[in-house]
């Protein structure tokens, strides 16, 4: 795929013939930089570009040299010593100080170290800011539409939508390796727009029991390594149809929760008001408060559809109003949400005193006990959900705790009798259709997890909540 895209790229041969070279060379070369390394060394194919620079008035003398300064010697049946990426980068940009392209040359070098085939050509247009064209490397109309085109597809299946750019290929680069964003997505810097911005919140000083969740966001990220990209139930290509990227961590003050919510609102705000949406990965409960600040000041009240064992509109705790269990009464108190479509699902065990349930109805929570899924099954609980919730622009938060400790038992505060993960897993897939403007996964603990069951948990959850993202944009 390297190989084919910078043969395009270089407009050497158009794409069909690229295609079957590329194939050919996929058996006699093993890793990705080799692909370039024999672009780089190899005078019959590199010779065309230097003579087009040529043409262009560059002088390529030293161009020449440093493509024969410590030229590897690569085996077509098997290449000898692995050359390093940041090898390649390096030579990269001594070769993209002669041409005076830096950036252009960068951008095609990182594409072709991580992009599939199909969005070879549109990254590298994006990456290069333009100076793709001016170089006057470009594929004809047609060739960019071939190139965009996904190399199989179903006719049932929603198509791709052009360029986005997905998690690295597992069958190039293996799952277990590779930066650790969210399924290996690309970060938020490397992409020229997100429809979907995922966050982590690494926060857990509002914890009131068990604490950790400030290191669920890296738990959550390593154990999404597993995810793929299309969703069969929903029928829906879920990092294809969208672009999804990972905006890394917000910086949270541990010390100063008036100063980490700020940054949590700052974070969110910023992508939303660039249209993107925002799927944060918690972190204690104590963020949705923040979270929901910054949705309100996009959207306007939202339907707020808390997943959680606990009712969490609680007041203060040992006197303080930000903590795990208190957000949403902090969010009700500034009209945060509408008060006709919110509900809390999976609501389960003792509180503290019988008012509790009286003061939180005067926020306006319906409730569905997790005890009804016996009853009424899950499209019962979907249907109870769609009901209220309607057409509004609906907010998504699920506290993991809302899971039955056998299959979430790294968390802050369990709760025996929850939710199985199947069944919370087909009610948010009921859901799909409905205006998901934001959503959050909250209260990993990692420290209380046993083979990252309630990481890949909450991973897939996340993956769930993207998924019907992609369903109604």
């Amino acid at each position: 795929a390297e190989y084919m895209g910078a043969r395009i790229f270089l407009g050497m041969e158009p794409l069909a013939a690229a295609r079957g070279r590329a194939a050919h060379l996929s058996s006699q070369f093993i890793e990705p930089e080799h692909y370039l390394w024999a672009i780089y060394n190899n005078s019959n194919e590199f010779g065309p570009v230097i003579a087009w620079l040529e043409a262009k008035g560059v002088d390529t003398s030293k161009m020449n040299e440093l493509l024969q300064i410590g030229k590897p010697q690569v085996n077509a049946e098997k290449p000898s010593d692995s050359i390093s990426v940041s090898k390649v980068l390096e030579r990269a940009l001594q070769v993209a100080s002669v041409v005076g392209e830096e950036q252009t040359i960068t951008g095609v070098i990182c594409g072709l170290l991580i992009q599939g085939q199909n969005q070879a050509t549109t990254f590298l247009e994006t990456a290069s800011g333009g100076k793709v064209t001016s170089l006057g490397l470009q594929l004809t109309q047609t060739e960019k539409k071939r190139a965009a085109e996904p190399e199989s597809t179903s006719s049932s299946t929603p198509p791709a939508k052009k360029g986005n750019i997905g998690p690295l290929d597992p069958q190039i680069i293996p799952r277990y390796g590779g930066f650790a964003t969210f399924a290996r997505l690309p970060r938020l810097d490397q992409v020229p727009h997100a429809d979907i911005t995922i966050l982590g919140l690494p926060y857990d000083s509002g914890c009131t029991y068990r604490p950790g969740a400030r290191f669920g966001p890296s738990a959550v990220r390593e154990a999404s390594r597993i995810l793929r990209g299309y969703h069969p139930v929903l029928d829906v290509n879920t990092f294809a149809s969208q672009q999804v990227a990972d905006g890394g961590d917000v910086c949270c003050n541990p010390f100063n929760v008036k100063q980490a919510h700020e940054y949590v609102i700052n974070a969110a705000t910023a992508a939303l008001t660039k249209g993107s949406r925002v799927l944060s990965i918690g972190g204690d409960h104590s963020v949705s408060y923040p979270l929901l600040k910054a949705h309100h000041s996009v959207h306007g009240p939202l339907a707020l559809l808390h997943f959680d064992a606990h009712l969490d509109t609680w007041d203060t705790y040992f006197g303080e109003p930000h903590t795990h269990g208190t957000p949403f009464r902090r969010a009700a108190e500034e009209h945060l949400f509408r008060d006709d479509v919110s509900m809390h699902v999976g609501i389960r065990g003792p509180v503290y005193n019988s008012k509790d349930f009286i003061e939180d109805a005067q926020f306006g929570f319906k409730i569905i006990r997790v005890d009804e899924i016996e009853t009424i099954g899950v499209q019962g609980v979907v249907k109870k959900i769609r009901d209220r919730v309607g057409d509004a622009p609906l907010y998504v938060s699920i506290d993991i705790d809302v899971l039955d400790p056998a299959f979430a038992p790294g968390t802050g505060t369990p709760e025996p009798g929850g939710f199985t993960s199947r069944e919370l897993i087909n009610i948010l897939r009921g859901l799909a259709g409905l205006r998901v403007v934001g959503a959050d996964v909250v209260e990993v603990s990692p420290a209380y997890d046993h083979a990252e069951i309630t990481a890949m948990a909450a991973s897939t959850l996340c993956f769930e909540l993207l998924s019907l993202m992609a369903v109604r944009k």
